[in-house]
């Protein structure tokens, strides 16, 4: 069984997380730019883990969206 990760650890896992560039993704059945995946799950009403699932070629859609990532 692993150890709990000290407080320290977690915050700054957070902090690291939140510095990290986003990669903008492109739903290919509406053509709208979303900013992030979660900025997407939230709009669409689906998981981020489907939506790198079809981003990372293990699925083809989810709910019926298609994504690609956006190279500007």
């Amino acid at each position: 069984m692993r150890n709990p990760k000290s407080e320290e650890h977690k915050r700054k896992m957070r902090e690291a997380a939140k510095n990290r560039p986003r990669k903008k993704i492109l739903c290919l059945n509406n053509n709208i730019v979303y900013d992030s995946m979660k900025e997407a799950s939230i709009e669409l009403n689906l998981t981020i883990p489907n939506i790198i699932n079809v981003l990372k070629g293990r699925a083809t859609k989810t709910k019926g969206y298609s994504f690609k990532y956006y190279n500007n």
